[in-house]
């Protein structure tokens, strides 16, 4: 006996396979059973005769990271087939903070997240998530912890490499909030303070997310002329430091086609 059984529909599975057609079983909120399921009792039975079946989709670049808590219902992504965001993109998150600097922080991400009329009363990375969870969000989500945020906290928005105590405290930022269930670190290499980050530094911060298991989200330096060394560069950080690369920001023009950039994959040329 299921909660919920669709039925006829063609399933898209998600996992790279043609879709077939079958029925889809839910019990206790969860998928219980997928096929032919003929003689399946249920509560509730959807005919998606016609119609698709999938699983959620995840939003991997999601600006969400303030709206969800005053419209957790997240309608606008709900109905789109979106059950998941990733937040704390570019390098620009929440969290973690300090007081004298949250009200220059909040103005400067107001252009890409949005300035809600709700109160910052977090600072580290577990109170900004004990807040999202407050608030109920219908949608998953898994939060980034943005490499401006390192920086803003150990050396302010200086444009020059740390030094060798300011990058230990930002190891120990991001070891903190990595245990405190961030998702893996953003940069943004076009917006301060990220932008004056070398490779060096990110590579050895890239270790400390490797050692936590979690991912690299990158809006690379330049998605223009320097294209492929702006590849070659996240490559390197990846290679180097062991953790797996997203490219969040990857602009293709048929300019750039025509200018002979791109990158070679498998014969196709991107």
């Amino acid at each position: 006996m299921f909660d919920l059984v669709i039925e006829n529909g063609r399933i898209v599975d998600g996992a790279g396979n043609p879709w077939y057609r079958g029925d889809v079983a839910v019990a206790d909120g969860r998928i219980a059973a997928v096929g032919r399921l003929a003689d399946a009792e249920a509560d509730r039975v959807i005919d998606a005769e016609g119609l698709m079946v999938a699983p959620g989709f995840i939003d991997t670049h999601s600006h969400s990271d303030l709206m969800l808590m005053t419209e957790p219902a997240a309608r606008q992504k709900i109905m789109q087939g979106v059950t998941t965001e990733v937040v704390g993109q570019d390098g620009l998150g929440e969290a973690p903070l300090r007081d004298d600097v949250i009200d220059d922080w909040r103005r400067y991400l107001s252009g890409l997240n949005g300035d809600p009329d709700i109160d910052w009363d977090w600072r580290s990375f577990a109170d900004y998530l004990d807040r999202l969870e407050a608030a109920g969000p219908a949608v998953n989500v898994a939060a980034l912890v943005g490499h401006g945020n390192l920086r803003l906290l150990a050396m302010g928005m200086e444009n020059r490499p740390p030094t060798p105590r300011e990058l230990d405290e930002m190891r120990e930022l991001l070891a903190e909030a990595m245990r405190q269930g961030a998702f893996g670190m953003s940069t943004g290499l076009i917006y301060p303070p990220c932008v004056y980050a070398d490779t060096a530094e990110l590579t050895e911060l890239c270790r400390v997310v490797a050692g936590w298991g979690g991912v690299f989200v990158v809006h690379m330096r330049n998605e223009g002329d320097l294209l492929l060394e702006s590849i070659e560069e996240v490559v390197s950080i990846g290679r180097e430091s062991g953790v797996p690369v997203h490219i969040s920001c990857l602009l293709y023009t048929s300019d750039a086609a025509d200018e002979g950039l791109g990158v070679d994959l498998g014969g196709r040329r991107i």
